[in-house]
């Protein structure tokens, strides 16, 4: 028997090899069905959890338009106090050198106009 095994040893460990690959390719290619029920769950618990990442996303997708939205509002009403404060800058120094280049009495009418005393 010894002699058979020295002789055929590489044969012997050649379908040995190959069985144990016809054994796991058949395991991997011809899946079992008794764990049908196990994968349909598993399925339908991925798919809740699934819609409820969507409708989560869809939340937050709505809440991020919502404040773009203010954002958006802010930043116009920044926009037109910028536009204002220059305004009333160029008004202040036309006032200003107005009154510098105006003799008393013009310069108590603009006061008088300003504050309305």
């Amino acid at each position: 028997m010894k002699e058979f095994v020295m002789k055929y040893f590489k044969e012997i460990l050649i379908a040995s090899f190959g069985i144990i690959i016809l054994i796991f390719l058949y395991k991997i290619y011809f899946v079992s069905t008794d764990n049908s029920e196990l994968i349909k769950f598993k399925l339908e618990t991925l798919d809740k959890e699934i819609n409820e990442l969507y409708n989560q996303r869809k939340s937050l997708d709505s809440s991020i338009n919502a404040r773009n939205k203010n954002i958006e509002k802010i930043d116009s009403a920044l926009n037109n106090l910028k536009v204002e404060k220059t305004t009333i800058n160029q008004i202040y120094q036309v006032t200003a050198t107005k009154i510098k280049q105006s003799d008393a009495k013009q310069t108590d009418s603009l006061l008088r106009l300003r504050y309305r005393y």
